[in-house]
């Protein structure tokens, strides 16, 4: 970890040389990466917002100024009302008169009090304006946001001026509309569950299908899953390849993508290099998931994305609510097992409780634990607490896109060893076998969201190695939730013995490293040895088993040739 540290860090620091514990040096270098995301994401949040900062914190200055001195005023005539009653008791008892009580009494103005009193309301009225400027803000934005998205009606601005101040909402893309999907009404009872209260949908004509398969000539259907938490997931199906229908069942498969993607995942490349349209040609009835929080599944039976309890998952939920919905809804439309493929972010629970309905699971590039990832941007941004930072600013979606995670993948890419001019490569390790212009097209449909709350689950797994749920940061919390004071462990070995699984991890992946998988096969040492297979390909990175050129004949020809054994 010390020469991780001088890695991430470099030596040009007088602290840094001078620290000899490196727990210190760790803590030392989070605490202030921290301050400085804090710092930033504020700055950036001022300056877009400078106008209404101003005039919220002028008028509650003056606001409070007022209020101040108008309760000094009520104070100094009740004071003035009962100095007169004592002077009246004084002259009547004493015969003192009103020269010589005002010697007594003194009734003139304290420049310090007036001072110290200013001071007070106006560093007073600046707190709440800037509270009430921030909140104001935001709220102005998110309105505007869902103006553009047909949300609310339009209503011209009052202060023209104002919306010149706010250059982020010109950069707005649609990103949900208020359209029901089209469906099919073959669905079993478990897995039809409707809501006409959806707050979100897509239109079908800006759909998956329409925009990534039925222009390549495939027959595509869209589809809706609703989870046991109220979620919404948009499905496609490819029910056959180009070449048309044929006699007989078609073993189905369904794709699930990894995190910050969704289901173009598996449609990036041309025809022949996608492993949906592949599999769809190969004779295999292909389903495809978007996980909650992204583009096509933001629906929810009574949430809003605006809401923040929207937001409020990680992997867990994934885990326990959408692969399970998903699976289930696969199997209850065609009467049919399934094959599973999973690529990245490995779902681990409760799926092999399903396995009655599954025929085999592929994990591609699986990500289980995560000790030893030596991707430099997702290390650094794991150590730089930029998840808890995100929400601790009260940012409960974690949007790549978004003004916020730019400003703070900016900081990162100010590190020694972060090469931003090639961040794939920075995220994912080497690419061997991607062709450059299949950038584009990933940068016009990726990244997707996830929750903030998510990110954080990550990061946790990353510091501590293992594979828990997420850990609430306190026994109290963790005893309300899991019943016991730290989260449960996942324990791979509840895999069925029997089940057969199909493993694949490559040589130059920094997400998935070699140690990292390696560790999870060790945990499934006692598994059939004839029902896995793990294939290890030296030079394949992360993003190569979804989008490399050679995946065809390196991994999906094997992984086809081992569902047909099923």
């Amino acid at each position: 970890m010390y020469r991780g540290m001088n890695r991430f860090r470099g030596s040009g620091s007088s602290v840094y040389r001078y620290l000899t514990m490196p727990q210190m040096r760790r803590k030392v270098s989070n605490s202030w990466s921290a301050m400085q995301d804090t710092y930033f994401s504020t700055k950036d949040i001022f300056e877009r917002h400078k106008v209404v900062f101003t005039m919220a914190t002028s008028i509650a200055s003056v606001a409070t100024a007022w209020i101040g001195y108008s309760l000094r005023h009520f104070h100094e005539t009740r004071v003035d009302q009962r100095l007169e009653r004592i002077e009246s008791a004084m002259k009547n008892k004493y015969e003192i008169g009103d020269p010589e009580f005002k010697k007594l009494v003194s009734s003139s103005v304290s420049i310090p009090a007036c001072i110290a009193t200013a001071g007070t309301t106006l560093f007073i009225g600046y707190g709440l304006g800037w509270r009430g400027g921030r909140w104001y803000a935001l709220r102005k934005v998110r309105r505007e946001q869902m103006k553009i998205l047909g949300q609310v009606n339009s209503r011209q601005w009052p202060f023209k001026f104002l919306k010149a101040k706010l250059p982020l909402l010109a950069r707005i893309r649609p990103r949900r509309w208020p359209v029901r999907i089209l469906r099919r009404p073959r669905l079993a009872e478990s897995a039809a569950k409707t809501s006409e209260t959806t707050l979100w949908s897509i239109d079908a004509l800006d759909g998956i299908c329409n925009l990534m398969v039925e222009t390549r000539g495939y027959k595509c259907e869209e589809h809706e899953v609703v989870t046991e938490d109220g979620y919404i997931l948009n499905m496609q199906r490819i029910p056959f390849g180009l070449a048309g229908e044929t006699p007989g069942k078609r073993p189905p498969v369904l794709l699930q993508h990894g995190l910050l993607m969704d289901a173009i995942t598996w449609l990036l490349s041309p025809p022949d290099q996608s492993l949906a349209l592949i599999l769809a040609d190969s004779g295999f009835d292909v389903w495809l998931v978007s996980s909650r929080g992204t583009k096509y599944s933001l629906s929810h039976e009574t949430l809003s994305p605006d809401n923040a309890a929207y937001w409020d998952f990680t992997w867990d939920e994934l885990a326990a609510y959408d692969l399970p919905a998903s699976i289930q809804f696969v199997n209850d439309f065609t009467g049919q097992k399934l094959h599973y493929v999973g690529h990245s972010q490995v779902k681990f629970s409760p799926w092999w409780q399903l396995v009655d309905k599954l025929r085999s699971a592929a994990l591609l590039s699986p990500i289980g634990f995560l000790g030893e990832m030596t991707s430099p941007l997702a290390r650094i941004g794991v150590e730089s607490f930029i998840s808890q930072a995100l929400y601790w600013l009260g940012i409960n979606e974690f949007n790549p896109r978004g003004d916020a995670v730019i400003q703070l993948l900016m900081n990162i890419c100010k590190n020694p060893g972060v090469d931003c001019t090639h961040l794939l490569t920075s995220f994912t390790g080497a690419n061997c076998c991607m062709n450059s212009s299949i950038i584009d097209v990933f940068l016009r449909h990726e990244p997707q969201p996830t929750s903030t709350k998510n990110m954080i689950h990550l990061s946790q797994m990353v510091k501590g190695g293992t594979i828990q749920m997420y850990d609430y940061g306190n026994e109290d919390e963790n005893n309300k939730h899991y019943g016991q004071p730290t989260p449960p462990v996942y324990n791979m070995k509840n895999i069925p013995k029997d089940f057969p699984l199909f493993l694949s991890h490559g040589g130059a992946d920094a997400l998935s490293d070699v140690k990292d998988v390696m560790h999870l096969v060790d945990n499934l040492k006692d598994h059939d040895k004839d029902k896995i297979v793990v294939q290890y390909i030296d030079n394949y990175a992360h993003a190569d088993y979804v989008m490399g050129v050679n995946a065809r004949e390196t991994v999906y020809e094997p992984l086809m040739a081992f569902f047909r054994l099923y």
